[in-house]
């Protein structure tokens, strides 16, 4: 899962906090989990990209490992 916010002399967006809860769930609606399966290892990356010192972007990417428990 993705969340990416905009920041504009350093004004805007979410918390960092935010931004995770976000890509997190994110990531759950797009797995699709069924029955026996989980998500493990689960974590979270933030990329901050500045545009001469004004504009900055920040996303965060939720990842994590998709298990399927036998019965």
């Amino acid at each position: 899962g993705e969340c990416t916010q905009v920041y504009i002399c350093g004004i805007g967006g979410m918390s960092q906090k935010s931004m995770s809860n976000s890509a997190t769930s994110e990531m759950y609606k797009n797995a699709n989990l069924r029955g026996a399966q989980a998500i493990i290892n689960s974590n979270v990356n933030f990329k901050y990209t500045t545009i001469l010192g004004v504009y900055t972007t920040v996303t965060a990417t939720a990842n994590g490992t998709i298990i399927e428990f036998k019965k």
